[in-house]
């Protein structure tokens, strides 16, 4: 016969309320006010499967902007559906990183893409998504991803 595990559900309560607790959590994303001035940044994410030739567009991802010299975070949007974005950061003098993170789900298989743009130099740049905007495209790399589920 085989033996069976069993948890202790008070002991998975308590391990998740002392991860909350001790800041497990992902840090506050401020979104920038209608009152501040912005600079934008447009362009379009691309995500690159291994054993595929070319690159792909990349819909609704999640691009989430930091301060690159505080690593803070400032903003965050989602590509549309043929992967384009306009993100809107508050205009300065200042460099700005753009980060992306998510997971596919293509032909049965599940992938992990990750990219970046670091150190985009905002200088005196300042508009809005309905204006002129900075173009910057982000190529991300994406691995495969096995869950860590049971089957």
């Amino acid at each position: 016969m085989k033996k069976q595990c069993h948890f202790n559900p008070c002991l998975i309560c308590s391990l998740i309320f002392i991860a909350l607790i001790t800041g497990c959590s992902s840090p506050e994303v401020r979104h920038v006010s209608e009152h501040v001035e912005t600079a934008c940044i447009r362009g379009t994410v691309w995500h690159h499967i291994p054993n595929t030739v070319d690159p792909v567009t990349y819909p609704q991802v999640g691009i989430y902007a930091w301060s690159h010299e505080q690593n803070t975070p400032l903003t965050e949007t989602k590509t549309d559906k043929k992967g384009n974005f306009c993100i809107e950061v508050p205009a300065g003098n200042y460099k700005v990183d753009l980060r992306v993170i998510g997971l596919l789900y293509l032909d049965g298989e599940s992938f992990k893409c990750r990219g970046s743009q670091d150190g985009i130099v905002l200088e005196q740049t300042s508009g809005s998504c309905a204006g002129e905007c900075m173009q910057v495209n982000i190529a991300t790399a994406c691995d495969e991803f096995s869950s860590m589920r049971r089957k």
